[in-house]
């Protein structure tokens, strides 16, 4: 098995990744808001509202750049 060309990796559209990348995260962040799914993803794990916050200023901005790339 062999990888793509080099001349195929000049034909990827870089803004459509970007695009798609910036679309998931986003959509991500939608999900587990409270306006759909929080409530729920809390229920199933357990968590309470001090843990998610907690879990999330332990986070910081770093850990959602990364999850971003």
């Amino acid at each position: 098995m062999e990888g793509l060309p080099l001349n195929q990796l000049a034909e990827i559209n870089y803004w459509a990744v970007a695009v798609a990348a910036l679309v998931t995260f986003f959509l991500g962040g939608l999900w587990y808001s409270p306006a759909l799914f929080e409530d729920v993803w809390m229920a199933v794990n357990g968590y309470g509202a001090d843990q998610v916050r907690q879990m999330q200023t332990d986070l910081g901005v770093i850990g959602f750049a990364s999850a971003f790339f």
